[in-house]
């Protein structure tokens, strides 16, 4: 019987449902080694037993969290919240969670959270670097620690890594023809730094 003061294991859920915690951990993990209507028992069981997996145990074993780490500046920025929103769906989608971290524009926290996240906290990485020093050096070290990462907004020199970045002299230019074909003669550029 379970303790009331204790959560229930998956001893509780092999017990309750009849099967080995071996094949209650490959049922619940989704292994298409088990039968549907075995892993349906199992479920039954877990539910009954208000059982929930322990992700971070099973990351420890496994070696893999399902996380992915979401570095941006600035999550007051409609363009940040947006993407954020659209990397969370897409994650979700595919069973992972995201952690996200707000650097603040500030060279110390984006080393501390490129190094926490090193340090196996994440199975990979999306940075919008703000310092790049500071990226160029923590990218070295990920890169040597096998864990992958994508550098959103610019290429860092140096770096061999997956990079999203947008072709802003094209951009530039198309924006020039186009109020150019409107009949404009005095286009300015405002430009943020």
């Amino acid at each position: 019987m379970i303790d009331k003061n204790n959560k229930p294991t998956i001893y509780d859920v092999a017990k309750l449902s009849g099967f080995s915690s071996a094949t209650v951990s490959l049922a619940l993990s989704g292994s298409t080694k088990i039968k549907e209507t075995t892993k349906q028992k199992i479920r039954n069981a877990a539910d009954k037993l208000k059982y929930h997996p322990n992700f971070l145990a099973r990351g420890l074993v496994k070696q893999k969290t399902k996380t992915i780490c979401l570095i941006i500046p600035d999550n007051l920025n409609p363009v940040f919240a947006e993407i954020t929103q659209g990397v969370e769906h897409i994650a979700y989608s595919r069973g992972y969670s995201i952690i996200l971290c707000i650097t603040n524009e500030d060279a110390k926290r984006e080393k501390f959270y490129l190094d926490i996240m090193r340090n196996n906290r994440a199975d990979g990485l999306l940075i919008f670097p703000t310092f790049f020093p500071v990226v160029q050096e923590e990218a070295l070290k990920l890169k040597a620690s096998n864990i992958p990462f994508v550098i959103v907004g610019r290429r860092i020199e140096g770096i061999t890594s997956c990079y999203v970045t947008a072709d802003l002299e094209l951009g530039g230019y198309k924006v020039a023809d186009y109020l150019i074909k409107l009949g404009h003669k005095k286009i300015g550029i405002i430009y943020g730094v």
